[in-house]
């Protein structure tokens, strides 16, 4: 438990266009709609949140709840991925060097 952010190895994990599944902590909580959150932060807690998500990712169509889920959490995913692209973040930050 800390009050630091988690945010910036999330964000490389982000990247990777991949689920990326966290605790339940509030360390994550400035990327919560971006992530997958796991149940509690003891073994079991995330054995028994892994079951659910795998499964999903497995076959969608065992856990319609879940799969669509991880689907927002996709979709979220992708914007955030499209704002925070070089090519989307260089220009503005050429802007800001030259005063523009």
């Amino acid at each position: 438990h800390t009050a630091e952010s988690a945010s910036g190895a999330i964000r490389q994990a982000l990247a990777l266009d991949r689920p990326v599944i966290a605790t339940s902590l509030r360390i994550f909580d400035d990327v919560d709609p971006l992530i997958l959150r796991l149940p509690g932060t003891s073994a079991e807690d995330i054995a028994t949140g892994l079951i659910p998500l795998v499964r999903a990712l497995r076959d969608p169509g065992a856990d319609p709840d879940v799969a669509a889920r991880m689907a927002t959490t996709r979709d979220n995913v992708t914007r955030w991925r499209q704002s925070h692209a070089y090519e989307t973040l260089a220009p503005r930050l050429w802007r800001q060097i030259c005063g523009l």
